[in-house]
């Protein structure tokens, strides 16, 4: 029996949750099931019992599993929980899923004692937690000395309270500190309610969708503030509830407007609009990714089409490789293949005219090495300019050749943003290579090295295995 395209996740989830029932402990966040639902495999054989829609949770799992022994679910196990550590905890600071994290190298070491990313990752966690609750601690009652406090510092102190309990349910300590912030938070609580309530009463059956978006956000913002400080409050979670059944209406709406300006060719607006779209999503615990992915790969997909008529080839890579973080398709990788063809036919013909050319002065340098930052190729210009810089004589030009050195460490931490999405993709080999151009112009950028290395373990771990990254 065999079973294709099943989530990597769904099966991380149920071994999870197998444990979890035996220790009578809760399932794991949907929320965190729908954020990973495009990692798949095909080595495994799953049978779910369940339908994982929306941002509801799932129970009752009845599994198969083939082809997989406990080394393999341990390192699986462990790999997830990496991520979901990286993802949930360090990027979002959604310290209510810190425990449910930990249960996935407790489990993994249940399968394979001897793992030692695992004990690894376990100890990591560990020192995160107990290093964040310093911080926390320490910044709280930093602010709490302060006088005259704004409203957003009190948000900031009764938040800081919550986060240190999450950290550590345990602690003594940081349960007094959100006692001392009880009036504050109070207060606060008081005019999220009211503000929310205002906010949804002021909506009328013949508002514009523009208007009734404003109103809703406005309400959700209180909302989500008031529930990241009590999150079981009485009042917001039914108001959610509510705002959320009409934000589906209204987004749906919103992306009419993005793939209309696709359509149109306009590409900045449509980005501008996925922008807006992104952060609602937030405030609705990421209910709509599926969506928001749609709509990112048809934005870029089309883009990079719309470069490459241009032959803006190195632009095109850029939006191309946005579009296979969205989704990674047969198509949109052939697009890819046709980008790096034509970058190989550029980058000869220039070769040939240097090599038959006579010898580039200061100026035009500076200009060739312009054009490449203009046209996206920066790893290119940055090797050039480091190569020109130790020649150049022209006070001018070694200050612009430094202006355009800075421009492009600029976009590093875009390519390192980039390269990370990959390796979460477990398209490792791509993270390689955007991880090493990150590398190859910031040979500093401690992360990116570190990413570097484990990509590369991993990519090699898969074609141990015989698959493809």
């Amino acid at each position: 029996m065999k079973v294709e395209g099943l989530n990597l996740q769904r099966f991380v989830f149920t071994i999870v949750e197998t444990y979890l029932m035996s220790t009578s402990q809760s399932s794991l966040s949907s929320g965190i099931v729908k954020m990973y639902r495009s990692i798949r495999t095909s080595v495994l054989v799953i049978l779910l019992a369940v339908m994982c829609a929306g941002c509801t949770t799932f129970s009752g799992t009845v599994f198969l599993i083939q082809e997989v022994d406990n080394r393999g679910k341990s390192r699986i196990l462990t790999e997830t929980g990496e991520e979901l550590y990286a993802c949930e905890i360090v990027s979002r600071e959604n310290y209510a899923e810190i425990e449910k994290v930990r249960k996935y190298f407790v489990v993994a070491l249940r399968f394979d004692p001897e793992n030692t990313a695992a004990q690894e990752s376990l100890k990591q966690l560990q020192e995160y937690r107990e290093t964040r609750l310093k911080e926390k601690m320490a910044q709280f009652r930093e602010l709490s000395m302060k006088k005259d406090r704004t409203e957003e510092q009190n948000y900031t102190l009764c938040l800081l309270a919550q986060q240190c309990v999450f950290l550590d349910p345990g602690n003594q300590e940081a349960r007094e500190l959100r006692d001392v912030a009880s009036e504050t938070r109070i207060e606060l609580l008081r005019r999220y309610r009211e503000r929310s309530a205002a906010a949804i009463a002021a909506i009328k059956e013949g508002d514009s969708m523009e208007k009734k978006e404003s109103l809703y956000v406005a309400a959700l913002e209180s909302i989500h503030r008031a529930l990241s400080i009590d999150p079981g409050n009485w009042d917001a979670l039914p108001k959610k509830r509510t705002v959320n059944d009409e934000m589906e209406k209204i987004l749906a709406a919103r992306a009419e407007g993005v793939e209309r300006a696709i359509e149109e060719e306009d590409f900045e607006g449509a980005e501008t609009q996925i922008g807006i779209y992104s952060e609602i999503n937030a405030l609705l615990d990421y209910c709509y990714d599926e969506e928001l992915k749609r709509l990112q790969y048809a934005l870029y997909f089309r883009w990079a089409r719309f470069l490459i008529e241009k032959s803006q080839f190195d632009l095109a890579e850029a939006k191309i490789d946005l579009a296979i973080v969205a989704e990674s398709t047969d198509e949109a990788r052939s697009i890819r293949e046709q980008i790096l063809s034509e970058q190989q036919k550029v980058s000869k013909a220039r070769a040939a005219q240097k090599k038959n050319g006579r010898k580039v002065s200061g100026d035009e340098a500076v200009k060739e090495i312009e054009l490449l930052v203009d046209s996206g190729e920066l790893s290119k210009a940055y090797a050039l300019i480091v190569r020109r810089l130790e020649k150049e004589s022209d006070r001018e030009n070694i200050q612009r050749l430094n202006e355009l050195q800075g421009k492009i460490r600029g976009w590093v931490k875009w390519y390192y943003d980039l390269a990370l999405a990959y390796y979460r993709q477990e398209n490792f080999s791509r993270a390689v290579e955007l991880f090493t151009r990150v590398v190859e112009i910031d040979r500093d950028y401690e992360m990116a090295q570190d990413y570097l290395d484990k990509a590369k373990s991993k990519q090699k771990l898969i074609e141990s295995l015989g698959l493809n990254s």
